[in-house]
Order: structure tokens, then sequence, then C-alpha cells
């Protein structure tokens, strides 16, 4: 019966560090979509290569959060 602690345990662990990296990523797609706004605005350059990676970012956070 000791193990089933330790599985849920093991478990709770790595749901935490799931949620813990799709909130970095969260946070990291905030801050490049505000630049590239800025960027876009203000220099007339976007980064063109940001939007694709902001979709990628969605589709994970939808499966990192997912438990």
């Amino acid at each position: 019966m000791k193990l089933i602690p330790k599985v849920t345990g093991i478990f709770d662990h790595t749901n935490n560090l799931l949620a813990f990296l799709t909130g970095v990523l969260m946070v990291f797609m905030m801050l490049s979509i505000s630049s590239d706004v800025a960027m876009r605005y203000l220099l007339n350059q976007p980064i063109f290569w940001l939007l694709e990676v902001t979709e990628y970012g969605l589709l994970y956070i939808t499966f990192l959060s997912t438990a």
C-alpha cells in the first residue's frame, strides 16, 4: 500500500511542473506578442517568425495544462 502514495506524489509533482511550464510559456507569449506589436508600429519591422511560434505555443498550452 505504500506504492499508491508514491505514484500519486510523482503524478502531483509532474502536474505541478507542467503547470509551471504552461505559465512560463504564457508569459513568454505575452511578452513576445507585445514586443512584436511595438516593433510593428514603432519601427515598421515585425518579427516574422513570431506568429508561428505563438500558434505552436497555444497548442502546447492546451496539452500541457490538461490533466
